[in-house]
């Protein structure tokens, strides 16, 4: 499409397709091809060789080892958020954590977190998807009570990592039921993250 965002087209160059090799569709525009290639998209996402491909493809040469204790926070996304984040993230910015929005940053930095993360912390959405070039890392994954979905448990499941997870309560709203905005039991939270970083201590 026309109108890539610029993570589509920092990926697509890193992969040797810079801007001058996209042709960029607009609606109503019609191409006849003498051979189209389609490439899958499903289950695939989360094989292994998958990952194998992104990380050969994307994790730079000059990481140190995971070390870092991350959040990414969603307080740009239009619906999902997390009503008391400032309280949470208050908490976590207390016991060491760097508070990051995925959105707002390059590409390849989003890759270079993840990969030196040794914990990841965050709600559901697009931003975990980075979680992908974790390198022995623990992830713990923040579910609105309306909206459940398991494709990064089933992505850290693939190197074995250690996974867990924290359902949020649910608020009133006239958002529909799966895109509600949720609060987080900080009592709960505390206690999942202290048994997380129970070595730390």
């Amino acid at each position: 499409p026309h109108d890539l965002k610029r993570f589509h087209l920092e990926t697509l160059n890193l992969l040797g397709f810079p801007g001058s090799r996209l042709l960029k569709i607009k609606d109503g525009m019609h191409l006849q091809c003498e051979r189209l290639f389609v490439p899958s998209f499903g289950s695939t996402w989360n094989m292994s060789w998958t990952c194998e491909f992104l990380r050969d493809s994307f994790l730079p040469d000059d990481l140190s080892e995971p070390h870092r204790l991350i959040y990414i926070s969603r307080k740009d996304a239009p619906y999902r958020k997390i009503i008391n984040e400032e309280e949470v993230e208050d908490y976590l910015r207390e016991i060491g954590f760097e508070i990051v929005q995925m959105s707002e940053l390059p590409f390849l930095e989003q890759v270079k977190i993840c990969a030196e993360a040794k914990i990841v912390v965050g709600a559901h959405g697009a931003g975990l998807s980075n979680i992908i070039f974790c390198r022995d890392a623990k992830v713990l994954e923040i579910f609105s009570p309306s909206y459940v979905n398991e494709c990064y448990w089933s992505l850290i499941n693939i190197d074995g990592a250690e996974y867990h997870y924290l359902i949020g309560e649910d608020t009133p709203g006239n958002l529909p039921f799966s895109r509600r905005n949720f609060k987080v039991d900080m009592g709960r939270f505390k206690r999942t993250l202290e048994k997380m970083m129970g070595e730390f201590k």
